[in-house]
């Protein structure tokens, strides 16, 4: 599976300090094998997307045929409140 991510993603992605290598190495464990986290990730109420737990982060992502389109990153407390 193929991951891209939206500008706002890349941004939230580059103010993420240690833990960025971690985050990175998560998302591509999913998208080469998801049922290797799939106790981390849950289907989000109202929308197609999902979310994918990293220890205080949240990945917010959505499945689009074959890639994987990273919409979100950020601590758990924060990630929520987008609109």
């Amino acid at each position: 599976m193929r991951v891209d991510y939206t500008a706002t993603a890349r941004k939230q992605l580059r103010r993420i300090g240690p833990v960025k290598a971690r985050l990175i190495a998560k998302i591509l464990q999913y998208a080469a094998d998801p049922a290797s986290l799939q106790n981390n990730v849950t289907a989000l109420k109202g929308s197609d997307g999902f979310r994918l737990r990293v220890g205080n982060h949240r990945v917010i992502f959505e499945i689009d045929g074959d890639t994987m389109v990273i919409v979100a990153i950020g601590t758990r407390s924060s990630i929520y409140d987008r609109p």
